[in-house]
């Protein structure tokens, strides 16, 4: 690659921070050169990079919106129309009758609607049974503390350590 007559500005524009190549310092009026020489091409990776960037977030809140579903067991709910629909044979037959397709959606809309609301509802009622499990395992954890030390108490009595 040394033999390459680009390959000095191609690694001082892809290494922000290089300091020395090939044994001798990167002088900033080499770097910027090198920047503008090959601007296209980092252009082309930042694009690349946020774009990855942009997937693995995306990717991110939909396996926490999943999970989140699967935890209220909703998972399926926003699919079910169309898995019923794909499971069906005959849907592509139907998809051919001409008019066929525009009260269709119209079903799928308001489907959508009411699966929303429904969601919205389950959703919440999870969330406040959380919430309960969670004052219930706060109460028996003091319970359960409080259980502990009137048994120590109770031993100390015992053994005469009082």
């Amino acid at each position: 690659m040394s033999k390459d007559p680009d390959y000095k500005s191609y690694v001082m524009s892809h290494l922000k921070n290089l300091s020395y190549l090939d044994y001798r310092r990167v002088q900033g009026q080499e770097r910027a050169a090198a920047m503008e020489q090959h601007q296209d091409e980092m252009l082309e990776l930042r694009e690349k990079e946020e774009a990855a960037a942009a997937e693995k977030t995306a990717a991110a809140e939909k396996a926490q919106h999943e999970a989140e579903m699967a935890e209220a067991n909703l998972d399926g709910v926003e699919t079910l129309l169309d898995d019923m629909t794909t499971a069906d044979t005959d849907w592509t037959k139907l998809q051919a009758i001409p008019g066929l397709l525009e009260p269709w959606n119209d079903v799928r809309d308001k489907w959508q609607v009411i699966t929303d609301e429904f969601k919205l509802v389950i959703l919440d009622a999870h969330k406040g049974k959380k919430q309960e499990q969670a004052q219930f395992q706060a109460a028996l954890q003091g319970e359960k503390d409080m259980i502990d030390v009137e048994a120590s108490h109770s031993l100390g009595h015992f053994s005469g350590d009082d």
